[in-house]
């Protein structure tokens, strides 16, 4: 299942990382409950894919809502870019880390 299909509906924020995590390749094999200790604890894969799922919204590729109702969801945006280029935010080159 890709990530759109996973989020293609509002999904609270732990499911969100799971599905972000199974997408990459980093639960191919474990069952939500055997993972859940990454996003309910502190560690560096949890806030991994915390700030991945941020970058997404920055990018236009997913949706965030937090309000009274509904604490940190996630979905895929009906408008995802999908050539890279239609996102807001920085541009590649200005990411830290890179170099061209």
């Amino acid at each position: 299942m890709s990530l759109a299909d996973a989020l293609s509906d509002w999904m609270d924020w732990d499911g969100a990382e799971y599905e972000l995590g199974r997408a990459v390749g980093l639960f191919a094999d474990v069952a939500f409950p055997q993972a859940k200790h990454v996003f309910w604890s502190n560690n560096e894969l949890g806030s991994a894919l915390w700030e991945m799922l941020h970058c997404l919204v920055r990018a236009g590729v997913l949706e965030h809502r937090d309000d009274d109702m509904h604490d940190h969801q996630f979905r895929w945006s009906p408008t995802a870019p999908v050539d890279g280029t239609s996102g807001t935010g920085r541009s590649r080159s200005s990411s830290p880390g890179r170099s061209r």
